[in-house]
């Protein structure tokens, strides 16, 4: 994942929306705080 546009075109392609992608960022237990706020800050969400 390098790069904002590039998670865009994977999330475009299975279907995924910016809000199912921030729900899952927030309630992932398989995340890591640094991970959880790099998937964050990608999508442009607040922490």
């Amino acid at each position: 994942m390098r790069n904002s546009t590039h998670i865009a075109r994977i999330m475009k392609a299975c279907g995924i929306s910016i809000e199912q992608l921030l729900s899952f960022a927030h309630t992932s237990k398989y995340l890591t705080n640094r991970q959880r706020t790099r998937i964050l800050n990608r999508v442009g969400g607040a922490v």
